[in-house]
């Protein structure tokens, strides 16, 4: 079968997820950050906005969101043109 679905590895250790800025594919689509492998636990999920080249920003507030293990990134291929990560 054909699987539209993507992962990589934002940074093998521990860190804290603090903002992002995601381009839109032109489709609405989900982006998970999972901990420790691209199956593992999605600790912050954000939706795609449906329109081409649109950016969504986000800054997380405080301390971020910790990912003990490692942060993972998984999402739908052509819901997203270009994404950018901000952690610490």
């Amino acid at each position: 079968g054909i699987n539209n679905s993507a992962a990589d590895v934002i940074f093998a250790g521990r860190t804290r997820l603090k903002g992002y800025s995601i381009v839109s594919g032109g489709t609405a689509g989900t982006i998970e950050f999972r901990n420790a492998s691209p199956t593992g636990t999605t600790l912050f999920k954000a939706r795609t906005i449906g329109t081409d080249n649109t950016t969504l920003d986000m800054t997380v507030p405080e301390e971020g969101v910790l990912f003990k293990d490692g942060m993972y990134v998984t999402y739908t291929v052509g819901t997203i043109d270009m994404m950018t990560f901000f952690y610490a």
